[in-house]
């Protein structure tokens, strides 16, 4: 893929649909209207990153495109996102707020997983596949909803709030929530 960089060093791929790499001391940014996917890795352990906003026309967020963005507070992704990869917020430990859009089905592998400060959350009631370990470790989340319709619940994902037991969904103290189909 040919790529170029923009003045301020974030590199996109030659039609600028595809935000490739942003440049190490990035803090905050506005990702441009017409940017339909961030790559895989694009802000890996960008250390400085508080705030991203998201364009309406973003339809795709790669592999661990945030992983390790630490001082990340806070995330609205579009409705417009039909695919979020594996660990795309992992070990943000700073994230306390994230919305997903309200048509994703699924919730990858990984996806918050060490987001030690994540409270603010509501799972979309259109998930119906939440991977394993996608909130491991997410301990200071507490008023979790899980949606109606869910197929898939990884393991290791919000055990200090449910137990899973022969493809039923139990709250710690017995109360069964949801059943996987």
């Amino acid at each position: 893929m040919k790529t170029f960089k923009d003045e301020q060093g974030f590199e996109y791929s030659e039609d600028k649909k595809v935000l490739v790499r942003a440049p190490m001391s990035v803090w905050r940014y506005k990702v441009p209207e017409g940017t339909e996917e961030i790559a895989e890795d694009a802000f890996v352990y960008r250390m400085l990153l508080e705030r991203i906003e998201f364009p309406s026309t973003l339809k795709k967020i790669g592999f661990g495109a945030f992983n390790g963005c630490r001082n990340l507070l806070e995330i609205e992704v579009p409705d417009s996102v039909e695919s979020i990869g594996a660990m795309a917020f992992a070990d943000c430990t700073g994230l306390y707020m994230a919305r997903l859009p309200q048509t994703l089905e699924e919730i990858p592998d990984c996806l918050f997983g060490d987001c030690t400060r994540l409270s603010d959350f509501k799972i979309p009631a259109s998930v119906k596949s939440i991977g394993d370990q996608a909130f491991k470790n997410c301990v200071t989340l507490k008023d979790v909803t899980l949606p109606p319709n869910l197929k898939y619940f990884g393991c290791e994902n919000l055990e200090h709030l449910f137990k899973v037991k022969d493809n039923i969904i139990y709250t710690l103290d017995g109360k069964q929530v949801a059943s996987i189909s």
